[in-house]
């Protein structure tokens, strides 16, 4: 099991703001501003800077590279992937997918620069990655350090994510209720073209890698940790990113429950698929 964080909320508050302030010209209309799309802005960012602030002292970083490559793997691994799917299967358009991800990678940015300042501005002894890890400190990139990846694992759990999220959109649960609230993506047990498929793979491919990578980072031990990473990973970059949709673009709230629900579906199977296969190891 992972130790007991300890994780600054003053550099959290601060991360989220800024980072509300920087995405501002992307959802805020001048002409008309909506308080609850402000409160819901901030929930959303406050949200996502926690988990960033968590995994900033699970990763012990102490130096500004290692502050931007965690905030480069996640964008790329669990957000820029995430928001790949629209692409995918629901016909959003390249324009509107890169100002979408443009804008979580500017947030993940700012929002690790504000903790990287907090952090770094303190004394060693003071900093949240000491009080973490004691009083050897770690530096640089994420993949120093840190066990192996299990690679059958990974391209199992990757295959799981796909059978999941099959039966998810099928009409076997929520593929009628998706197409019938999502018409853009094709009535519901529509063909699924070879590329999507493919695509989909690559996709399962780079989230399960990156909870593995993250999992051996972490050190966790046994399955239940690993699982409990895949519902923080879940709970900051990914049901955060869709509700960006219900708060600022109207998703109904049905529609985004069967796409967080399958976020949390996945994240799920794959962690427990490689915290089992890391006990088996």
């Amino acid at each position: 099991m992972m130790p007991a964080l300890h994780v600054n909320y003053k550099a959290v508050l601060l991360a989220a703001g800024a980072a509300l302030v920087v995405g501002a010209p992307e959802w805020m209309k001048p002409q008309s501003v909506n308080p609850w799309e402000v409160l819901g802005e901030l929930a959303r960012s406050l949200l996502i800077a926690y988990v960033f602030a968590r995994f900033f002292v699970r990763s012990r970083i102490a130096d500004w590279k290692g502050a931007f490559v965690l905030a480069g793997t996640v964008w790329f691994a669990f957000q820029a992937t995430i928001l790949l799917g629209s692409l995918l299967h629901e016909q959003m358009p390249f324009a509107a997918y890169a100002l979408r991800a443009g804008y979580a990678l500017v947030s993940a940015l700012v929002i690790v620069a504000v903790l990287g300042a907090w952090q770094f501005r303190q004394r060693p002894d003071e900093s949240v990655a000491s009080r973490a890890s004691g009083p050897t400190r770690e530096t640089g990139a994420l993949a120093r350090a840190e066990p192996g990846i299990n690679i059958k694992a990974v391209a199992l759990a990757a295959v799981a994510a796909i059978v999941v999220g099959a039966l998810w959109y099928s009409p076997l649960l929520f593929g009628a209720a998706w197409a019938e609230l999502n018409p853009s993506a094709g009535a519901g047990g529509a063909k699924v073209p070879p590329a999507a498929v493919l695509g989909e793979l690559v996709r399962s491919g780079i989230v399960a890698y990156a909870l593995a990578r993250f999992a051996a980072r972490f050190r966790i031990s046994d399955w239940k940790g690993t699982v409990l990473l895949g519902g923080w990973v879940w709970l900051g970059f990914h049901a955060t990113l869709i509700l960006f949709s219900v708060i600022h673009q109207d998703m109904p709230l049905k529609l985004y429950a069967i796409h967080a629900g399958h976020g949390l579906a996945n994240e799920l199977v794959i962690t427990a698929i490689l915290g089992a296969w890391r006990r088996k190891a």
